[in-house]
């Protein structure tokens, strides 16, 4: 309650003030948008999730970056680590989870020209279009089931679901909140559906290839793990969390890619601290990286992105004015700061 009147309020309170009026205000000048990917095309594994920026819109995003702040280097993002999380001048670094093609094919071009650098997290599981995201499948369910008309089908969909409601919007917000609990009964929705996952990885190839991931390093691209095959981590256990970070990474490792960092997918809520001890240990410190937007994180080499992709597709100036303003806000209630147990 409190938070939605934080986050409403926000922006109204600080509206009228300049972005540089803002960084200053807030000293939080180095900032960690991210995004999934960029496209002119709907793509029906993504379409019914959320709405990708087209081209015109990410270049737009980056013009506004490179007005206010300047890019930093992965080894500036390391020295933003090592001082205490504080850059003397405002600084941008960009990352895109999820491992996608288009990272290859239209992201990267992108960035090359405007000379910036970027990591791309990825998930070992999907590398080579060998497995699909759950909530990729989910997607692809409603597009077929926002195809059909079909009374006996939905009627059985709505009964795996467990609903009586056989209203097509109620069943299409019900199969876009199945989480990675629920693969088995995606994978039987599909069923009924005659939807398959293994012929859309093998015509549309959504995933980047071993090749690509291998290429973009080599363009100076930082690659980074997104854990295996991308769970909701407050869904799985502490052990099974330390399994999907290690196992990325040794992935990763077994590539070539020494240098180590993961971004926890989804988001790292109700992560425990003792997690967290798995980055600090070993020869070298793992950087990690999660989603709650500008907000300080007190463990050490943990750092919080600013999601680019909502409902409302803000261009990106909208989108930062916000973070600052909600930020500066939390900071005058004492919420800005994030701890673990």
């Amino acid at each position: 309650m409190i938070k939605n009147f934080i986050k409403n309020i926000s922006p109204k309170l600080f509206s009228a003030l300049p972005i540089n009026i803002l960084i200053s205000l807030s000293r939080e000048k180095m900032i960690f948008p991210f995004y999934h990917t960029v496209s002119d095309t709907a793509m029906p594994h993504i379409k019914h999730l959320y709405k990708p920026k087209s081209i015109a819109e990410f270049k737009s995003d980056i013009d506004f970056f490179l007005k206010y702040y300047s890019p930093a280097t992965i080894n500036e993002v390391e020295k933003f680590i090592a001082n205490k999380k504080r850059s003397k001048k405002p600084q941008f670094f960009l990352s895109f989870d999820d491992g996608l093609r288009e990272n290859y094919e239209i992201i990267a071009p992108v960035l090359k020209e405007k000379g910036i650098q970027a990591a791309f997290f990825i998930n070992s599981a999907f590398v080579d279009n060998k497995q699909l995201f759950h909530k990729y499948k989910c997607s692809l369910l409603i597009d077929a089931l926002l195809q059909i008309y079909d009374i006996k089908k939905i009627t059985d969909i709505a009964k795996l679901l467990g609903t009586n409601n056989y209203n097509i919007e109620q069943i299409t917000k019900i199969i876009r909140d199945l989480n990675y609990s629920d693969l088995e009964t995606i994978d039987k929705i599909a069923k009924i559906l005659n939807v398959k996952f293994n012929e859309f990885l093998s015509k549309n190839k959504p995933y980047l290839t071993t090749e690509q991931i291998l290429e973009l390093s080599s363009q100076g691209f930082i690659i980074g793990a997104h854990s295996v095959d991308h769970p909701e981590f407050f869904l799985i256990g502490e052990k099974d969390q330390k399994i999907q970070i290690i196992d990325s990474l040794i992935f990763l490792e077994k590539l070539g890619i020494k240098k180590r960092y993961f971004a926890f997918p989804f988001t790292d809520y109700k992560v425990k601290a003792t997690v967290f001890d798995i980055f600090t240990n070993g020869a070298k410190n793992i950087i990690s990286f999660g989603t709650a937007g500008i907000k300080r994180d007190m463990t050490n080499l943990h750092i919080q992105r600013i999601p680019m992709e909502d409902d409302k597709l803000d261009d990106a100036k909208s989108r930062i004015r916000k973070e600052y303003s909600y930020y500066l806000l939390k900071s005058l209630v004492g919420k800005n700061k994030l701890s673990r147990k």
